[in-house]
């Protein structure tokens, strides 16, 4: 009889543990599940945030905790169960749920958030967590029970390719540049059937040798490859930066097509280029003071900015008045003037110098040195030349008019004297 009572009270001990196990470990019941007289906790992903989560971010899992058992679960904890591509993020590991009423139901559970940390290599797709629980009730306490898994969507963030470095990219007009463009596949997924095209449309580039579009078979993750364009540019072309839009067309191998629009600086650039003269002067023997004009003329494709003409010091000359004329700016096929007024004391030519002072479109600063020879001619020349008039006759004109009034007075007073 004894026997029989041990053997009856084992068999009721086990199931009541057996039971307590189940009640434990069962998690994701619908809304019909029975209800039994222990804790039973249902845990649902409501959603995670953001959806898709990219390589090497955060994602944060709302969680929804319900105790639909019958009985109270007390000290309730939960932890991540760490697995890749995803950790927990800093000291976030084990979250105290606390006390969980029994038959809670829809909006009676506990709402938890959970933030996991992405690993930066991670692969497009769908990856999984679990989490582990533990609670006390009036059955004692329960060790760690894993959950089911749980979905969560990685997918690398737009842009997957890019282009990540432009070589060459100064371009000079009337000549053909290769420029080469990096294209760089940052995500963890291959990409297939790579269309690169140009849109020239209005801009001063053509393709040479090849049309405006290039095809790539395949870019590796997290790889790059390069491409490259012979561009000429059109002679008239104006030197600055062209922004050059790039379209990319490309496919993963599960079938998605992406298309991209890059814009790309090109700089067009033609070293500046200018002539100066003496356009006018006033200035022509030796110790008479007058001006001369100088003129810039911009013979290049470039603008010529802030230009100044600055005449310097010379034993040749004086510098009367300013030494530094503001001639601004210089564009393509024009030119400025700026006048200056001197003392000369050459006899037979002055050699003025002159520093010029610019800029460039990209605001290089450039600072040259230009001469300019200033013949002076002797007074005999001047009047050969007919820049100077003679003026001996109008001298002796005076002269014989002074010689015929000294006559004519003369001859009357002596006639005076001889009556």
């Amino acid at each position: 009889m004894k026997r029989d009572c041990f053997i009856l009270i084992s068999i009721i001990s086990l199931s009541l543990l057996l039971g307590l196990v189940q009640a434990q470990t069962i998690t994701g019941f619908g809304d019909n599940a029975e209800l039994t007289k222990l804790p039973l906790l249902r845990i649902t992903l409501v959603n995670q945030e953001p959806e898709p989560v990219a390589p090497g971010s955060f994602v944060e899992l709302k969680l929804l905790v319900e105790n639909i058992g019958g009985d109270t679960a007390d000290n309730v904890e939960l932890k991540v169960i760490p697995a890749y591509p995803f950790s927990a993020y800093e000291e976030q590991d084990i979250i105290p749920l606390g006390k969980l009423q029994g038959r809670q139901m829809d909006d009676d559970g506990k709402i938890i958030r959970y933030r996991l940390r992405v690993a930066e290599n991670a692969i497009d797709g769908l990856h999984h967590i679990r989490f582990a629980y533990r609670l006390t009730s009036d059955y004692g306490k329960t060790n760690w029970v894993e959950t089911d898994d749980y979905p969560i969507l990685v997918r690398a963030e737009q842009p997957f390719l890019s282009i990540s470095e432009v070589g060459n990219t100064q371009l000079k007009p009337g000549k053909t540049t290769p420029i080469t463009f990096r294209l760089k596949n940052d995500a963890s997924s291959d990409f297939k059937n790579i269309e690169v095209t140009l849109d020239i449309g209005s801009s001063p580039f053509r393709p040479i040798g090849t049309s405006n579009n290039q095809h790539l078979d395949r870019i590796s993750a997290k790889s790059s490859k390069d491409i490259t364009f012979n561009l000429t540019t059109l002679f008239d072309a104006v030197s600055g930066t062209t922004i050059l839009p790039i379209n990319l067309t490309f496919s993963d191998d599960a079938g998605n097509t992406y298309t991209r629009r890059e814009l790309i600086g090109l700089n067009i650039f033609d070293e500046p280029s200018y002539l100066t003269a003496l356009e006018e002067t006033t200035v022509y023997s030796s110790r008479e003071p007058g001006s001369v004009i100088l003129s810039l003329s911009n013979i290049g494709q470039s603008e010529l900015k802030f230009v100044t003409a600055t005449l310097l010091e010379s034993e040749d000359y004086e510098i009367i008045g300013s030494r530094t004329a503001y001639l601004g700016n210089v564009e393509s096929d024009d030119f400025e003037t700026g006048e200056f007024t001197i003392y000369p004391y050459a006899k037979k030519e002055v050699n003025l110098t002159f520093r010029i002072n610019y800029k460039d479109v990209y605001n290089n600063e450039y600072s040259d040195i230009v001469h300019q020879k200033l013949k002076l001619y002797s007074s005999s020349e001047l009047k050969e030349f007919g820049i100077k008039k003679s003026g001996s006759s109008l001298g002796k004109v005076i002269l014989l008019l002074i010689l015929l009034a000294v006559i004519y007075f003369g001859y009357r007073r002596w006639e005076k004297k001889r009556k």
